[in-house]
């Protein structure tokens, strides 16, 4: 599994706030090919190794159980 535990806005995705964001964000990715092919690559090597359908089995079933375990 990755070092990094949580996705991080920059080096894994890129989200926005609101359109203002996204036409800020969207220009910026358009113009930098690096930044964007480091962020899709970082955030799918992240994908990959956080979220198979094992680790999504865990998380439901730890989740279930601390619901109805208390």
């Amino acid at each position: 599994m990755n070092e990094c535990l949580v996705l991080e806005e920059g080096r894994h995705l890129a989200s926005f706030s609101d359109f203002v964001d996204f036409d800020k964000k969207a220009k910026l990715y358009l113009k930098h090919e690096s930044m964007r092919e480091s962020v899709g690559r970082e955030g799918r090597t992240w994908v990959i190794g956080n979220r198979t359908w094992a680790h999504t089995a865990d998380d439901m079933i730890n989740l279930l159980r601390s619901t109805f375990h208390h």
